[in-house]
This record gives C-alpha cells, sequence and structure tokens, in this order.
C-alpha cells in the first residue's frame, strides 16, 4: 500500500501582472447623417406603430417616404371600414411627419379611397 505523506498545502497569492499603461482609444467620432438620421426601413416602422397607436386601424400598407426640410413624410394607407369584397374596404391615407429620431411630430389624414380605385383615380 502506498502511504500518504501529509503534505502542506501552500496558499501563494496570485501573482499581480503589472499594469500595462494602455492609452484609450480615441473616440471615433459618427458621421453627421448616422448622427443625426435613421435607415428608412425604421422610420418606416416607427411611423406605422406610432399611427397605429393613435388610431386603431390595420395598416394595409406604405406608398411613400420622403426626406424633407422638417422631417420624414411617410405616407400610410390604414384601412378605416373592412368591406365585402375587399375591393370595397374604406382607405385612409395618412401622412406622417417624423423627426429625425424618429418621434412623429405631426400626422394628417390626406384623403379616403376605395381599395379598388387606383392612386391615379383617387387623386384626382
Amino acid at each position: 500500500m502506498l502511504k500518504r505523506r501529509h503534505q502542506k498545502k501552500l496558499t501563494r497569492k496570485p501573482e499581480q501582472a503589472p499594469e500595462l499603461a494602455q492609452e484609450p482609444e480615441p473616440e471615433r467620432e459618427p458621421k453627421p447623417e448616422q448622427e443625426q438620421t435613421m435607415e428608412l426601413a425604421e422610420i418606416i416602422t416607427r411611423a406605422k406603430a406610432q399611427l397605429t397607436a393613435l388610431n386603431p386601424l390595420l395598416v394595409s400598407g406604405v406608398i411613400g417616404a420622403a426626406k424633407k426640410e422638417d422631417g420624414w413624410h411617410v405616407a400610410v394607407e390604414l384601412v378605416e371600414r373592412k368591406g365585402i369584397p375587399d375591393a370595397q374596404d374604406l382607405l385612409g391615407v395618412y401622412e406622417a411627419v417624423l423627426d429625425d429620431g424618429g418621434n412623429m411630430v405631426s400626422y394628417q389624414r390626406k384623403k379616403v379611397r376605395r381599395r379598388s380605385d387606383t392612386l391615379e383615380e383617387a387623386e384626382s
């Protein structure tokens, strides 16, 4: 049989590596367009969410979005009344204006049209 020898366990403090003097990385300045504007897809998503929070209507679709002097203008169609058949649905065309942070600053219903009407017919 093997005999175990009693050994004292030495407890050593872990060696502490001297801290290396690290220079902080220079901060990268964001590009001006990245700093102040969001991507178009995010603007559209926010416009739809904020419009449906104010108007509990279903989104039919987005028909336009553009960046202008006063912010992002997003045109969204909301189903105001379901019809049978679907071509008889009444769609409200809403224009939402969002700032560069994606917050809606104003909205307005521009017109109401039947789904079966083409956009050219509805505009005239």
